[in-house]
């Protein structure tokens, strides 16, 4: 029966909660699921029909924010807005306390990171590691949980981590979707590693779906595995319709280029920004993780500047860039002031 109906007759008129998570990945910004709004929606009015019963819809501020559906859902006259921040420094002290680990001689960028739940869940994968407080990117953490849930399966001969793990991802990637029919590893001799790698926690089944244990590992597994293809970028993305489930995959394709093969990230962002073929959506987020660098090197700035030569109209966006400290700092060093 429905969530709500069976909550309210559980409640039997008594005060409850329906929970809604993650309701970002049905926004038509993220481009996830959005064809499940409807659904959420009507479980919205449903609930309405019972006096007790009140309804909590955890949702990222920007999809709240740029889907005209879910403003309209959470519209001031009959919502509540409740602004969750990070976890504050005695929450994080106290994780990594019942860990094992030493809060002492945690430097304040690692301090930042394990703010996120989601980072702390993965430090607690390989906390009874001695480089476990080295980690300091998300990267590393999911690099770490990548090769301990890789190093469980490898005693299993049976079990084919890196196979199962690829062929989920291409079907996630080709459906663009976060969930696939549990029947996409019936194939290939896979349905053993699937069992094994739902009992890691590396798949979630939901009835005849399944999943990643979090939308942001499919996209670091995509990235693993899309630096294997001899394909560039600019050909994989105009190889379909550009949607907004593709932001997720770019930012960690760029993300691991630029720690595993600098030159290459250069020329692919590049190639992303002076194409006439990729969409704008595509080309902002480009340009946010160009702005993001903290260090940018001579062959960056030499990118950028090849680009600034083509009149893009993004144009003053770079240039405003310019001016932040790092790329400042790269600028003068490379004489440019």
């Amino acid at each position: 029966m429905s969530p709500v109906g069976a909550l309210g007759a559980v409640a039997d008129g008594r005060p409850c909660v329906l929970v809604v998570d993650q309701l970002d990945a049905v926004s038509m910004a993220s481009r996830r699921i959005p064809e499940t709004f409807d659904a959420v929606a009507d479980l919205a009015d449903e609930a309405t029909a019972h006096p007790g019963m009140r309804v909590v819809l955890a949702c990222r501020t920007f999809d709240a924010d740029a889907d005209a559906r879910i403003r309209r859902l959470t519209a001031l006259d009959h919502c509540t807005r409740v602004t969750v921040g990070s976890l504050s420094d005695a929450q994080v002290d106290t994780a990594l306390t019942r860990m094992g680990l030493d809060t002492s001689v945690l430097a304040p960028p690692q301090r930042a990171l394990l703010r996120t739940p989601l980072h702390l869940v993965l430090l607690a994968q390989v906390a009874d590691q001695e480089e476990a407080l080295l980690l300091r990117t998300t990267r590393q953490l999911f690099d770490a949980f990548w090769d301990t849930r890789q190093e469980e399966c490898v005693r299993r001969p049976s079990v084919r981590f890196h196979d199962a793990v690829s062929a989920v991802v291409a079907a996630m990637s080709a459906r663009q979707r976060l969930s696939v029919p549990y029947s996409v590893l019936d194939t290939d001799d896979l349905a053993v590693s699937r069992k094994v790698l739902e009992s890691e926690h590396v798949f979630v089944r939901d009835g005849r779906q399944l999943s990643f244990f979090h939308e942001s590992f499919f996209d670091y597994a995509f990235a693993r595995d899309w630096l294997r293809r001899e394909e560039s970028l600019v050909a994989f993305l105009t190889g379909g319709e550009q949607e907004m489930f593709r932001r997720g995959q770019l930012q960690q394709v760029l993300e691991h280029l630029r720690d595993s093969d600098p030159e290459r990230f250069a020329e692919e962002v590049e190639a992303l920004l002076i194409s006439p073929d990729i969409r704008y959506h595509l080309k902002h987020l480009t340009l946010a993780v160009l702005r993001g660098l903290d260090a940018p090197t001579a062959t960056e700035w030499g990118t950028v500047a090849r680009v600034l030569d083509t009149h893009p109209p993004f144009r003053d966006r770079l240039v405003d860039m310019l001016g932040t400290p790092a790329w400042f700092r790269r600028g003068d060093d490379e004489g440019v002031f």
